[in-house]
């Protein structure tokens, strides 16, 4: 009996010792454990602090460049061509009001002096139109007098007769007499009445003797061909002595105060240029192109591709093309350049040639945005410094994307402190060590407000 009691106090103090030893191992390994978890190392983390900051909405589109305006000079004389600028060469540039070529112009003087010569002849054949019709005027007034003073002699004469004071022959004389009377008044009446007829064909000629001389001194003006504006020579057609009949070609030339970049861009990008249009008053009507370029006050900076890439020309958005290019799904901007010439530097700064391609910025006004760097976001995820330093993956919708930032919708507000390294992996709640990347910050704020140039 004694042996048993032995046995079972034996027992029970295994199992205490035992129940010691299973609890002082559980709480070394839960220690061992926490003290594992202090000593993992945590992932460094750079980041910036998202703000709503001025945006310019920006895109680059690509073209060539062409002359504004394209003159093709036809002669509009015949004749045979006395004189040729040595200017007028190709390549040459010439100032506005250079005489470039004469044409013969001794026909177009006779036909000059002969249309004055008509239009003398006929002034002076109206002014005796005129002259002729005062005076049968007054012979009228007189003539009419006559015959009413022939009347009155005639009735005391076929009184006298009824008396048998006179003879019926006196009588029978005074009537032809009355008769030649009646026959001057009316002959001097319708001289009268075709008169005004006469000056009026007269004054007719006079207009077209007029007009004659004036195409004639237009056909005198036109001999002499100088140029419109300042500009270069592309193509001569003619040659010293050549006879030229009207309409043929003398030669082509291009202006260079202004050029023009038909720019085309992506319709996705171009929609950044546009944001914020719903907010313009325009006023009367459906706009014009021109006015909605005007009201969206876009600038543009063009560059030439491949060369001078330092260099830019100040341009302005004139007009929207007049088709979207199916094929590549662009739509174009003319962008207009002046004086690309007199800002020439030899070696630094060309002039803008026709066919030089470019590459032309085009920079909106700014408005408020919520802007990240582009590289921050990851399949639409941005990962953002939470709480006690820990990884937080925010969902993020994209307005649009600028180059190398993107302008967010929704998803992440004015504070959040956004991720700027790449994480590997990228663990929800995994520890971060952050620190805040202000060399980033001030060029996202200058990228934003398009002070350099982005990609």
């Amino acid at each position: 009996m004694t042996s048993h009691w032995l046995r079972k106090k034996t027992s029970l103090l295994l199992v205490i010792i035992i129940g010691f030893l299973i609890a002082f191992f559980i709480t070394q390994k839960d220690q061992t454990l926490k003290r594992d978890e202090r000593r993992k190392p945590q992932k460094l983390a750079e980041y910036i602090v998202a703000k709503t900051i001025p945006v310019k909405g920006k895109a680059i589109g690509y073209g060539e460049v062409s002359p504004e305006i394209t003159l093709d000079a036809n002669a509009q004389v015949e004749g045979k061509i006395i004189f040729i600028s040595p200017e007028l060469k190709k390549g040459a540039s010439v100032s506005k009001g250079t005489v470039l070529i004469k044409i013969d112009p001794s026909d177009y003087q006779l036909s000059l002096a002969k249309a004055e010569a008509n239009l003398a002849i006929y002034h002076a054949e109206r002014d005796k139109l005129i002259t002729d019709k005062k005076n049968t005027q007054s012979l009228f007034t007189i003539a009419k007098q006559n015959y009413t003073l022939g009347l009155k002699a005639l009735e005391r004469k076929r009184k006298l007769l009824k008396q048998k004071s006179i003879s019926q022959s006196q009588v029978e004389e005074e009537e032809q007499s009355l008769l030649k009377l009646l026959e001057n008044k009316q002959t001097l009446e319708n001289t009268l009445k075709t008169l005004p007829a006469q000056i009026k064909v007269t004054e007719a000629q006079i207009i077209q003797a007029q007009q004659d001389i004036e195409q004639q001194q237009n056909n005198l003006t036109r001999t002499v061909i100088t140029t419109p504006f300042d500009g270069r020579i592309s193509q001569v057609y003619v040659e010293q002595d050549q006879f030229i009949s009207r309409g043929s070609k003398l030669f082509t030339a291009t202006n260079i105060g202004r050029v023009e970049i038909n720019a085309e861009l992506p319709i996705t990008h171009a929609r950044v240029l546009l944001t914020g249009i719903d907010k313009i008053k325009f006023s009367g009507g459906i706009p014009s192109t021109q006015d909605v370029l005007k009201k969206l006050g876009l600038e543009a900076k063009v560059r030439l591709v491949g060369a001078f890439k330092d260099v830019h020309w100040p341009g302005k958005a004139v007009r929207l093309g007049e088709s979207i290019n199916q094929t590549s799904r662009t739509i174009s901007i003319i962008v207009g350049v002046d004086d690309s010439y007199q800002k020439v530097i030899p070696g630094k700064r060309p002039p803008l040639l026709k066919g030089m391609y470019t590459e032309v910025e085009f920079i909106a006004p700014a408005r408020e945005r919520l802007v990240i760097p582009r590289t921050a976001i990851h399949q639409n995820k941005v990962y953002i410094v939470g709480e006690n330093n820990r990884l937080t993956i925010k969902p993020v919708i994209i307005a649009y994307h600028i180059g190398e930032l993107s302008v967010i919708e929704q998803g992440i507000v004015d504070g959040d402190k956004v991720i700027t390294t790449d994480l590997i992996p990228a663990v929800d709640g995994m520890v971060l060590q952050p620190t805040v990347n202000t060399m980033l910050e001030k060029k996202v704020a200058a990228l934003a407000n398009a002070e350099t140039a982005f990609k």
